[in-house]
């Protein structure tokens, strides 16, 4: 690269512009990928719904008290749903 100097300074120069940082929120950034693995890990077979003789209500309360524990945040809920889910239910979910 070839730089040219000048013996003067021109009179009207634009002043230099410093660039200003774009802030990005960190929830958007991140998946919360961590969160519902430690919430995957705490859940037992007996915890999850499986969609037959088994009351909706009470299970989710157990989804609710779990991802409490493992920081899940509320707008993570959506994505940790299926962690909760077994059997015909887990199928259901994904088939529909």
């Amino acid at each position: 690269m070839l730089l040219t100097t000048y013996p003067f300074t021109p009179a009207h120069t634009a002043p230099v512009q410093t660039p200003v940082p774009i802030y990005v929120p960190t929830d958007t950034i991140q998946g919360y990928g961590k969160e519902i693995t430690n919430m995957a890990k705490i859940y037992t077979k007996e915890q999850k719904y499986g969609g037959t003789n088994e009351s909706l209500n009470y299970k989710l309360i157990i989804f609710y008290n779990i991802c409490n524990q493992a920081d899940v945040p509320q707008k993570a809920y959506l994505k940790a749903f299926p962690t909760m889910l077994k059997g015909l239910a887990l199928d259901h979910f994904y088939t529909n």
